[in-house]
């Protein structure tokens, strides 16, 4: 496994991101046409992967839901199938998913990996080892509240056995970490940073090194900006054709996240969008009455409303449980919908978005603009507009801008400036 990670040694080389869930994914492409990069697909076809000049490929591993024996085994394959291509590891900014299986297939096959999850521009910093989130340590904070584990009180607790260091900002700003690249033994080199110019100096120190980067899309923005001949680009147009086309707008939430509530009435108040609520039981259950029924009343609602369709509240599930509650829904909004329909698509929660794509049988995405920070616009194959965020991102009028830029509201979306107050 070649992981030739720096911009300056790429050889021509389109870059290529390697994500473990959907939104994350989006969010992760959204960043690259921030850092000046004309083009940039999400692929959930790992077979569809290809060296396309100009253009950042953004692979969803869908993995965060996987046992890790399993999630490490669709990392390794990954890893050895963009061997040649200068490759960067997304990882989740609040320590979620498979983290220690996905990185070990690096460490074994002799790899240091220097991590960073920090996300400064929302708040999300590394101190001492430990993720806060504004000023709380992670593990302090309710961010895993619907998580069926308990948070990591240090990102190197989330590394379970591999071999680990930390760096603190004094080490970083000063450059002496740099010597820890120089071990003969591969190990996952953990750093502090709360700013973007502590993941500059990261980026940069790292470069001397071959090493594998990981990290939060803050990491991956800078480092795809740091590949000559790019000029970072503010705003950005839809492309003709697709901005305006959708006649209604369909919301699947698959997050539980305690911001989505104040989100759902924000848009009902001043968007006019229809909440659909169904019980956890019966998506879990995932009759096909049910079912048959869930998509009947949808595609009844869409003739005259834009919808949003969530989840009952329920206790915290397991990963198996989400599993089955996302590809309910999928299953939901096929029948409701259909892989032809012009419905446009607001998507949030990694694994509900993925499993609704899937259904509707999506290989690609190809990113067009951002509404905020994570809220990322695409249209597949096909011309279908779909919004895609992390359900743990977003202020109030989250859901409300996102349907209005799906609508075509705007013509003009912010791309990926990371210096907002979202």
């Amino acid at each position: 496994m070649a992981l030739a990670h720096s911009p300056r040694a790429s050889a021509g080389l389109a870059p290529i991101v390697l994500a473990d869930d959907l939104s994350g994914a989006a969010e992760a492409a959204a960043a690259a046409l921030g850092a000046g990069w004309p083009t940039a697909r999400v692929l959930l076809d790992p077979a569809s992967v290809s060296d396309v000049p100009g253009a950042v490929q953004v692979l969803d591993l869908n993995s965060r839901g996987l046992d890790s024996w399993a999630a490490g085994s669709v990392a390794e394959s990954a890893f050895d199938q963009v061997a040649q291509a200068p490759v960067i590891k997304k990882v989740d900014s609040l320590l979620r998913g498979n983290l220690e299986a996905e990185l070990r297939p690096a460490v074994r096959l002799g790899r240091t990996v220097v991590l960073s999850p920090a996300l400064p521009s929302q708040g999300r910093t590394v101190l001492n080892g430990v993720l806060h989130v504004g000023r709380l340590p992670l593990h302090e904070t309710h961010a895993w509240a619907t998580e069926a584990a308990q948070p990591p009180r240090t990102v190197r607790e989330a590394l379970g056995g591999l071999p680990a260091v930390n760096v603190d900002l004094d080490q970083l700003r000063s450059g002496e970490w740099t010597a820890l690249l120089a071990s003969p033994k591969p190990h996952v080199v953990i750093c502090d940073a709360e700013a973007a110019e502590d993941l500059d100096a990261i980026i940069d120190g790292a470069g001397r090194g071959e090493v594998l980067l990981a990290g939060s899309s803050d990491l991956v923005r800078r480092w795809l900006g740091a590949f000559e001949g790019l000029a970072p680009s503010s705003s950005a147009k839809l492309p003709a054709g697709v901005a305006g086309s959708a006649p209604r707008v369909l919301g699947v939430i698959g997050s539980t996240a305690a911001t989505i509530a104040p989100q759902l009435a924000h848009a009902v108040d001043r968007a006019g969008v229809v909440v659909r609520q169904l019980e956890v039981a019966d998506l879990l259950a995932g009759e096909d009455r049910f079912l048959g029924r869930a998509a009947a009343e949808l595609r009844q609602t869409l003739v005259r409303n834009d919808v949003c369709l969530v989840p009952g509240p329920s206790p915290a599930l397991d990963r198996e449980q989400q599993r089955r509650v996302a590809s309910s829904l999928a299953e939901v909004v096929a029948r409701a919908v259909g892989a032809t329909d012009r419905t446009a698509l607001f998507l949030t929660g990694g694994e509900t978005a993925r499993a609704v794509l899937d259904r509707l049988a999506t290989r690609c995405l190809a990113v067009d603009a951002e509404v905020h920070h994570g809220a990322v616009l695409s249209h597949t194959e096909s011309g279908r507009l779909v919004a895609t965020r992390p359900g743990s991102f977003g202020h109030e009028a989250s859901i409300t801008d996102i349907f209005q830029a799906l609508r075509g509201a705007q013509a003009t979306y912010g791309r990926t400036t990371h210096d907002g107050d979202h």
